[in-house]
């Protein structure tokens, strides 16, 4: 629990994709985007796990 915590509060290693297969990678983006987990699994989805494609999709 304690390691999740601290992945939580650092974040990702690599912050150009999301991991949707990451619960806690998961939910440090959704909270990032002030969305809902399931909202940011629907975006990869439906553009893919880049940050960059995530971003422009979710401020439309």
């Amino acid at each position: 629990m304690a390691e999740t915590l601290n992945h939580i509060t650092r974040g990702p290693r690599d912050r150009t994709r999301v991991d949707v297969d990451q619960e806690w990678e998961c939910v440090w983006w959704s909270k990032g985007w002030g969305i809902p987990v399931e909202e940011l699994r629907t975006a990869v989805r439906e553009v893919g796990p880049l940050v960059a494609d995530l971003d422009r999709h979710l401020r439309k």
